[in-house]
């Protein structure tokens, strides 16, 4: 059980936080928040698709 609960915290930490910070940055885009911006720890394709999405959601909204 030990072991679960730290893969657990391990998983929650790697993946489930930049995907949650991708969430509140894509909220504050649809909302109108051009300002927002997304700070990647990461190198790797985690890291890289928060930032490019961004960019991508960024652009079009400042487009229309």
């Amino acid at each position: 059980i030990a072991l679960l609960a730290l893969l657990m915290l391990v998983l929650r930490r790697v993946v489930l936080a930049p995907i949650q910070q991708a969430v509140t940055a894509a909220n504050a885009l649809a909302d109108g928040d051009l300002t927002v911006r997304v700070h990647a720890e990461r190198d790797d394709e985690i890291g890289v698709a928060l930032v490019e999405t961004q960019f991508v959601a960024a652009g079009d909204l400042s487009r229309s």
